[in-house]
């Protein structure tokens, strides 16, 4: 599988639209029994922090472009959620997160997007990175404060499946 490092060495300008999501990236995580870690920087102390991830795909049932991501935290419950992503219909679009990437390696997919937001209740530009792998999956949070040039990771969620 490409790492997320190795997918910002294959995007080193974003600037262009890229290629589009397609239905089948997020279809293929539909149905299997995801299982890995999340790692967020604490703003607070400055350290990496690293804790056990679940995660659960389904099909929206009312619109083929819907799936639903049910985050689980088996040592911290409470933080357990899912939300409902959508995909536009040309697939230039996660929800309101722009394709700025796309590029494709053997059986990987690495897709990166970006959109305008806040990041410890700061503006930001945030950019996501996601690697699709026949049983892996990861999702790579990067921002960028105004007034800063570079991305710094805020988390990284990793998965793998078994099956």
């Amino acid at each position: 599988m490409v790492s997320v490092l190795a997918a910002l060495v294959l995007f080193p300008s974003l600037q262009a639209p890229g290629p589009a999501f397609t239905p089948s990236d997020f279809d293929g995580l539909v149905g299997k029994s995801w299982k890995g870690t999340l790692t967020y920087r604490d703003y607070g102390s400055g350290k990496k922090v690293t804790i056990k991830s679940d995660l659960t795909v389904t099909k929206g049932l009312s619109d083929p472009n819907v799936w639903n991501l049910a985050f689980g935290f088996p040592e911290e419950p409470k933080a357990n959620r899912a939300s409902d992503i959508k995909l536009s219909v040309d697939g230039r679009l996660l929800d309101d997160e722009a394709v700025v990437g796309r590029k494709a390696f053997h059986k990987d997919v690495v897709i990166v997007t970006e959109k305008n937001g806040q990041d410890d209740d700061k503006p930001a530009r945030i950019r996501y990175i996601y690697v699709f792998g026949r049983n892996a999956f990861t999702m790579q949070k990067l921002v960028r404060f105004k007034g800063e040039t570079a991305f710094t990771e805020r988390n990284v969620y990793a998965w793998a499946s078994s099956n």
